[in-house]
């Protein structure tokens, strides 16, 4: 199977629009996992979705078959394309005036109701509680910490990349990403 896709890959770079074609139908199920798994709640799962089809896509061009199979490439590439779309979507929410029910501007965060009752509008005035709560979970790692404070934004109210999140700290962005995907781990393990 693995050897079947990155031929179809090796074909789709060469401008074969039937294998791009047949790619991007093979996937469609894996973009639908990955906006469920790794978008935020309060994106649109069909922006989500194409966000990951054209991670997908982006990664045809690029791919290179001796270094990874085609599936682990095209994953990470729309795993990417799925959490920069939901940051955009976040940071877009941040400032943003929608109009209420009465015909009345709000502010977003009071418009939006999550689906599974988190407010918005409380969790951004309880940063303190939050950066408490991290810093008792990764007690003794300072770099998990000080990673997760900056990328969530829990120091300032809003997120930041890997990559400044890196620049800040000394790091790469795929240290800070290893750090952040360390930090939720510990965090998940501590709830379940």
């Amino acid at each position: 199977m693995t050897e079947d896709t990155n031929k179809l890959a090796v074909a789709a770079q060469s401008g074969d629009k039937a294998a791009v074609e047949q790619l991007a139908a093979s996937y469609e199920a894996m973009a639908y996992a990955v906006a469920d798994k790794y978008g935020f709640d309060c994106a649109n799962r069909e922006d989500l979705v194409q966000a990951a089809m054209v991670g997908l896509l982006e990664a045809i061009p690029s791919f290179e078959p001796d270094r990874a199979s085609f599936t682990t490439y095209a994953y990470c590439r729309m795993r990417g394309a799925v959490t920069q779309e939901s940051r955009r979507y976040a940071r877009m929410l941040e400032n943003a005036t929608v109009v209420d029910d009465t015909g009345d501007l709000v502010d977003a965060t009071e418009a939006y109701v999550d689906p599974y009752g988190i407010d918005p509008a409380e969790l951004a005035s309880n940063k303190d509680a939050v950066s408490v709560a991290v810093n008792a979970l990764l007690e003794g790692k300072d770099n998990v910490r000080e990673a997760i404070i900056l990328y969530f934004g829990l120091d300032r109210g809003f997120g930041r990349t890997y990559a400044e999140v890196g620049e800040e700290m000394g790091y790469t962005s795929a240290r800070i990403g290893q750090l952040i995907r360390e930090g939720l781990d510990l965090a998940r393990a501590a709830v379940a």
